[in-house]
């Protein structure tokens, strides 16, 4: 399984200080869930079983500043991860109403949109994600062994919802 804290890397998530959120964002709660599997096998011949699936939690302060969290579950493990501004590199920005988040791992890279309405109530997740060059991709997972693609990545079940607050003030 990837061990890349896919996208949601959009949870350790940093803003480039140019690019500042929209006004409609600012104090809210975005919701992002979805299945992810990338067909794999590891030296020993172990596939990477049926995949895994993520929800990310973003908060976007009334200053601008993305909180996030990211939980992640599999069969054969699982990693939770909460940041903030201050641990981020720097891998979010705003391109008008979309929020993209990217993150390299491993001989990869993957790329997460999120595109809002006009009025900042609905949204919507996209996923790109593959190997460097076009190569197959290699990936630690979440059991400790390493993986490589066999298949195309696929995504499924993408929820993506909004609400008013933050999520991680209860």
């Amino acid at each position: 399984m990837l061990r890349i804290a896919l996208f949601a890397a959009a949870l350790c998530l940093g803003i480039h200080p140019a690019l500042a959120a929209p006004a409609g964002l600012l104090n809210k709660t975005i919701h992002i869930s979805y299945g992810f599997y990338i067909p794999g096998k590891s030296a020993v011949g172990t596939t990477n079983g049926g995949g895994r699936t993520e929800s990310v939690i973003l908060y976007i302060s009334s200053a601008g500043r993305v909180f996030g969290k990211r939980a992640s579950r599999a069969a054969r493990g699982g990693d939770d991860r909460l940041g903030g501004p201050e641990t981020t590199a720097g891998n979010t920005r705003f391109e008008g109403s979309s929020l993209v988040a990217t993150r390299r791992f491993g001989n990869a890279a993957g790329q997460m949109t999120v595109k809002f309405d006009g009025n900042f109530q609905t949204c919507k997740a996209d996923f790109v994600v593959g190997g460097e060059n076009g190569a197959h991709m290699t990936w630690v997972g979440l059991n400790g062994e390493k993986y490589t693609q066999t298949g195309p990545p696929t995504f499924s079940a993408v929820t993506c919802s909004m609400e008013n607050g933050n999520a991680f003030a209860n």
